[in-house]
């Protein structure tokens, strides 16, 4: 099998270096991380960023479906060379991608199987979370630092947005550790092979789960306020006499910072700030 820096340089092409990008050239490995997500002849498999096909081919060996996203021409026209007519090699970014339209083409849950550029792995994850209903499982290759903050606890530098986003819609296991010698070009970080499996309804059930979002954003805008201070970025919705009534209400305090919070927390101060916002609007006391 020809190099990876061999095939690159014939086809003009290089790592997006902007995206932290970095090809994996580990057959086992990548034979590996398609066991983990284990695709059968029912499944339609979404492959994120591609590259020059190190999960690809195996993914075709066993997938009902693939659909493969690939933001460079160079190496989205090669895939649709080598792959024939068994990937659907879609050329776009990822990150601009609308997923909800592919799901509606597709009409089931789908996998996700990805080997991330590191500098848009968050973003994704997020992205990935907004259209949950129609993801079944995702097994993401990560930089360790990233993986870690998934399942990080409250109080810890770790601990952010995305643990707790995660946490609500996923049960996430760290499967495998990949070495910086494993990919080209070689990364200055270790990586970690995730798996996500989506939950069918939330970890923590919150009434109203855009509010919840907003909630967990706001309360990790500025790590080292209180929530009383973090939350006035919800002037939109609440204004002081509305926060110091969920104070009240949940028996929190809120001179504790957000990342101090559990998920039932957020969601104890979610449901009552919708509660409070709710009496106000009716004219409620």
């Amino acid at each position: 099998m020809a190099k990876t820096s061999d095939i690159l340089t014939k086809l003009g092409a290089s790592p997006y270096q902007g995206r932290g990008q970095h090809f994996l050239t580990n057959r086992d490995i990548a034979r590996r991380i398609v066991d983990l997500a284990s695709p059968g002849p029912d499944d339609v498999v979404l492959e994120i960023g591609p590259g020059i096909g190190a999960l690809t081919s195996l993914l075709l060996e066993r997938a009902g479906r693939l659909i493969a996203i690939e933001s460079d021409r160079k190496l989205a026209d090669y895939l649709a060379d080598t792959c024939e007519d068994g990937a659907e090699i879609i050329f776009g970014d990822a990150l601009a991608y609308d997923y909800r339209k592919l799901s509606k083409g597709i009409g089931a849950p789908f996998l996700v199987v990805a080997n991330l550029p590191y500098n848009i792995s968050t973003e994704l994850i997020f992205r990935l979370l907004d259209v949950r209903e129609h993801v079944k499982k995702m097994v993401l290759m990560l930089q360790k630092e990233v993986a870690l903050r998934l399942g990080a606890k409250p109080g810890t530098k770790e601990y952010g947005v995305l643990t707790v986003m995660v946490t609500m819609h996923c049960d996430v296991s760290i499967a495998l550790s990949v070495g910086p010698g494993n990919f080209h070009p070689r990364p200055k970080v270790d990586s970690r092979v995730v798996v996500f499996d989506v939950r069918g309804e939330p970890r923590v059930h919150v009434g109203d789960m855009h509010l919840f979002k907003r909630v967990v954003r706001a309360s990790f805008g500025t790590r080292r306020k209180t929530l009383r201070n973090s939350l006035k970025s919800l002037s939109d919705i609440a204004d002081r006499d509305t926060l110091l009534a969920v104070e009240k209400e949940t028996g929190l305090d809120f001179r504790r910072r957000g990342e101090t919070l559990t998920i039932e927390e957020f969601a104890q101060i979610t449901d009552a700030l919708s509660g409070v916002i709710e009496r106000n609007e009716s004219g409620e006391s």
